[in-house]
């Protein structure tokens, strides 16, 4: 897993942070943007590769997601339907 470039616009430095070792098929990142203004429009925010234990089905899902705004209660981002994927 690593960080991508949506919260790094305008040169704006941040902060990343991971947990899990994904075993237990689970982890959670986290990204902080270290200056007073925010981040907007389109852009990727991480980065995520997998590596197959074995064949089958398997889904890949995000269960959650918080956005921390400016001053003002952001509302929480919808999330994408999950996928489906078969290992041969």
């Amino acid at each position: 897993m690593s960080e991508r470039d949506f919260f790094r616009q305008q040169g704006a430095t941040t902060s990343f942070s991971k947990s899990g070792d994904g075993k237990d098929g689970k982890f959670s990142a986290g990204v902080l943007r270290n200056q007073g203004t925010g981040a907007s429009g389109q852009g990727t925010v991480l980065s995520v590769r997998f590596k197959a234990v074995a064949a089958g089905a398997a889904e890949v899902r995000l269960s959650g997601a918080q956005s921390i705004g400016l001053g003002a209660v952001a509302p929480a981002p919808a999330l994408p339907a999950p996928f489906a994927v078969q290992i041969h």
